[in-house]
């Protein structure tokens, strides 16, 4: 069972609702782009790491709060 995404940023009030099928779709295209599999593991941050594919979809949709991010990026269904 997939958890609905908050409509709205609890804290900013931002939409996320909306955002939430081009973020999944961008995240797929930026992970065939590094040469990952679109179902592998979110990649942690490292010294060599520069920007992620989910922190790339996350500044394409212009999402550049932290509390918005952290809301679309910890769903359950990522």
């Amino acid at each position: 069972m997939e958890f609905p995404v908050p409509i709205r940023c609890y804290t900013c009030n931002l939409p996320l609702a909306g955002k939430w099928l081009t973020f999944l779709e961008l995240v797929k295209t930026f992970r065939k782009e590094e040469g990952r599999p679109e179902d592998s593991e979110i990649q942690y941050l490292t010294t060599e790491t520069k920007v992620t594919a989910e922190g790339r979809a996350l500044n394409q949709l212009g999402l550049t709060r932290e509390c918005c991010r952290v809301k679309l990026f910890t769903h359950a269904g990522v």
